[in-house]
């Protein structure tokens, strides 16, 4: 009972007709016996992975106990530990995705053994390669720049669990029918976040934000209401029973980063998501179903995916709800062949 009334509280806080596609089989190699790291490797890769963890857990402590101030006043609850407490705890740690791209498959056993589940891979058939040596618990997430014609090949992995780079409704149907046809089925949706081009750089991909600029305050603009994300979101909803839409994800800009880190202000593309999202969610009012009408009545809230070795602790700060961290775990990466 008190369980569902603190869950009420929040939820009033304003922080807070398709083909039956054809079955489609993982040809999963026999299980290879991959070469484990040497120890020294593993101790170096498990320090650096701590090493992240502890900020991480630092940087999302600091950022509850801001939330849980802003809940009290806003609820206007007091301050009861016992309250605030439960508040505190409903906070969901961030998700630390180790990305591994370009690196063997032993560095990624050694952090298994250490109890690490999320790995980001940037390539798809290295992923696939991957897939098929390492064990099936794995949780891997595609964070690479994604080709319509590679999203077949990508959701046949069974332990594919969230694509953060989806741009277009050519992939996102792809994902879906695939990941609906595997043998045997996968008993969960895939899980995407689309990803929003925050710095408007021609370098990055990514779709448009909401908010006409950086500065833009004003909920009610035009561009909050339309735009290629509400329709990629839309098309999400309605059209893809394979997918579930998790979230938004920006890679950002470093010089805005560094710039940010330096004048000790919040970076502007992660604030720019964050109004993304804010800007989304209202535009999916009368989306018909159940997954745009949880996100609209606020019982679930799209995640942030931002923040990678450099940054970070600043996205988290800023509300990421899942980060990046590829250098600073496993080191420099060779460069691809």
């Amino acid at each position: 009972m008190q369980r569902t009334r603190n869950r009420a509280l929040l939820h009033t806080s304003p922080l807070l007709a398709q083909s039956k596609p054809r079955p489609v089989t993982f040809a999963r190699a026999p299980k290879m016996t991959v070469p484990p790291a040497s120890n020294e490797r593993a101790q170096e890769l498990r320090h650096n992975y701590d090493t992240i963890r502890d900020e991480l857990n630092r940087a999302a402590q600091t950022r509850a106990e801001g939330d849980k101030v802003r809940m009290i006043l806003e609820l206007g609850i007091g301050i009861d530990p016992k309250v605030t407490d439960r508040l505190y705890l409903s906070c969901p740690q961030p998700t630390l995705v180790a990305v591994s791209k370009l690196k063997p498959s032993s560095d990624i056993l050694a952090l298994y053994d250490h109890g690490v589940r999320h790995f980001g891979e940037n390539y798809p058939q290295e992923l696939v390669d991957k897939a098929k040596e390492l064990p099936s618990d794995i949780q891997f997430h595609f964070i690479g720049s994604l080709q319509s014609n590679k999203a077949k090949m990508l959701a046949s992995v069974p332990n594919l669990a969230v694509v953060e780079t989806l741009t277009s409704t050519k992939a996102a149907t792809a994902l879906s029918k695939t990941r609906q046809g595997l043998s045997p089925p996968v008993p969960e949706p895939l899980s995407v976040y689309l990803q929003i081009n925050t710095s408007g750089e021609a370098s990055k991909s990514g779709l448009a934000p909401l908010s006409l600029t950086k500065d833009d305050d004003d909920d009610d603009s035009s561009e909050s209401k339309t735009g290629e994300v509400v329709d990629l979101a839309r098309h999400v909803l309605l059209d893809c029973p394979g997918l579930r839409l998790q979230g938004l994800m920006t890679i950002g800009s470093i010089d805005a980063s560094q710039h940010a880190s330096q004048e000790g202000q919040e970076n502007p593309d992660f604030t720019l998501l964050r109004k993304t999202r804010d800007a989304l969610v209202p535009a999916l009012k009368g989306v018909p179903g159940e997954g745009a009408k949880e996100l609209v009545e606020g019982r679930r809230k799209l995640r942030l995916s931002m923040g990678m070795s450099d940054d970070f602790v600043q996205a988290i700060k800023q509300g990421s709800d899942n980060v990046r961290v590829g250098s600073r775990i496993f080191g420099a990466r060779p460069s691809r062949n």
